[in-house]
Formats: C-alpha cells, sequence, structure tokens
C-alpha cells in the first residue's frame, strides 16, 4: 500500500491539492488499525504538510519497504 500512497501524496503536492488529500489521510488512520498503517500515514501526513526532514523515513516502527517508499518519496520532493 505504501507505493500507492507515496504516490497520491506525491501527486497532491506536484498539483498543489494538499487540502483534499489530507482528510483522505486522516480517514484511512481513523479507520486501520494496522502498525504498518498506524506507522506510515503520519509520516505521509507531515510530508504532505511540508516537513521534508529525511528523519521521517528512519522511524523503526516502519516496515522496510515502507520506509523504502517515504525516503524515495522524499528524494523526489528535494
Amino acid at each position: 500500500m505504501a507505493p500507492e500512497l507515496c504516490a497520491a501524496v506525491l501527486a497532491a503536492i506536484k498539483q498543489d491539492q494538499q487540502d483534499e488529500t489530507a482528510p483522505t489521510l486522516a480517514q484511512l488512520l481513523e479507520q486501520n488499525e494496522e502498525a504498518c498503517l498506524q506507522a506510515l500515514v503520519p509520516k505521509l501526513q507531515a510530508i504532505l504538510g511540508g516537513d521534508r526532514d529525511p528523519a521521517l523515513a528512519e522511524d523503526e516502527a516502519l516496515e522496510y519497504v515502507d520506509a523504502a517508499e517515504l525516503q524515495l518519496l522524499l528524494e523526489q520532493l528535494a
């Protein structure tokens, strides 16, 4: 799911549609108790809000693939 979510966040930022995408991420976080989403979605919310700190991808709670996708997203936004 991380590749799709990261792609959606990237598209939202490039199209200046952060305000339209933020509620979708909040709803996803609220409706899913999966540990991987509970770790990933707050990072995507931070990126959507303008945070570009590479440390976002270094959280040990993230699954390996999710961390890699976040790192790629941050690199694309740099």
